[in-house]
């Protein structure tokens, strides 16, 4: 069982600068943050040497697709 408490509801709206800022910003970091490490990642694998344990053996990363 799990109980909800909502503090207020709002209507949907196409997301906007004005009403979603902090929201967006942190998407938008988050995506930054994520293609700096995947580029960092496609160019220090042929250079480091990394240990791919057995459950992340089929990682989409780890083959080089990024998806």
């Amino acid at each position: 069982v799990r109980v909800l408490y909502y503090k207020a509801k709002h209507p949907p709206h196409f997301a906007n600068l004005e009403d979603d800022f902090q929201k967006l910003a942190t998407i938008t970091l988050n995506r930054k943050r994520n293609n700096a490490i995947e580029e960092w990642f496609a160019k220090a694998k042929g250079e480091v040497f990394i240990y791919i344990s057995d459950e992340y053996k089929d990682c989409n990363v780890m083959k080089g697709t990024g998806q």
